[in-house]
């Protein structure tokens, strides 16, 4: 199963993907995460594993040339699923809705719409209003929709005419091993409490600064 994640941001930087993404590949999926670079947040990127192919276009400019950004992002997308032929698309951004719908239409793959962040809709321009647009249709169309609440489950099943509308809490990823700072502090911890009933003594610790 070959799975395209599509969001127009980085993808690193929402742990919810990034812990979907590693369950799907543990299970003997595919995935390719197509996303962009974003200032400040290359520390989060996704680390390299098996199954899971990330790929970034540039940074997107300010002013006007983001919307041109913005429409090479989407060619670019239609390009990569036209060749890689995904079985699914999962779209969780506004801004991946319209994307997801023509690539859909391009490799009648089937589409996960998870919407953690509901869009702000106060005054929209003609790009968010397209967008806007394009997500109503998804929220009908989509095979799955997901949102981490029930309220907003809810709100969404009567926009798509009273779909189902699966409800997922956001959960980042365990990490396999803890940070050696949290190890240290655990053996230190360990230490302490056998000092103390050892001697029956109160020794206590104050950490400050730890990273």
């Amino acid at each position: 199963m070959r799975v395209l994640y599509v969001q127009y941001t980085n993808p690193g930087a929402y742990p919810p993907l990034v812990r979907g993404a590693t369950l799907l590949a543990e299970s003997g999926a595919s995935v390719r995460m197509l996303g962009t670079r974003v200032r400040d947040t290359d520390p989060l990127d996704v680390a390299p594993s098996k199954g899971i192919d990330v790929r970034l276009m540039n940074e997107a400019p300010e002013g006007w040339r983001l919307k041109a950004h913005y429409a090479r992002y989407g060619a670019w997308v239609a390009r990569e699923a036209a060749a890689w032929k995904p079985d699914w698309i999962y779209a969780s951004d506004l801004f991946s809705t319209p994307i997801a719908l023509a690539v859909a239409a391009l490799t009648r793959a089937r589409v996960v719409y998870h919407e953690h962040d509901a869009p702000a809709a106060a005054r929209p321009n003609w790009v968010i209003q397209r967008c806007l647009d394009a997500r109503a249709r998804l929220l009908r169309s989509a095979t799955i929709v997901v949102t981490p609440n029930a309220d907003r489950s809810a709100r969404l099943s009567a926009l798509a005419g009273g779909r189902q509308v699966l409800t997922v809490w956001n959960c980042p990823l365990r990490p396999a091993t803890k940070p050696r700072s949290a190890r240290a502090l655990e053996a230190m911890t360990t230490v302490l409490i056998a000092v103390n009933k050892r001697y029956k003594a109160h020794v206590g610790l104050r950490v400050t600064g730890l990273a």
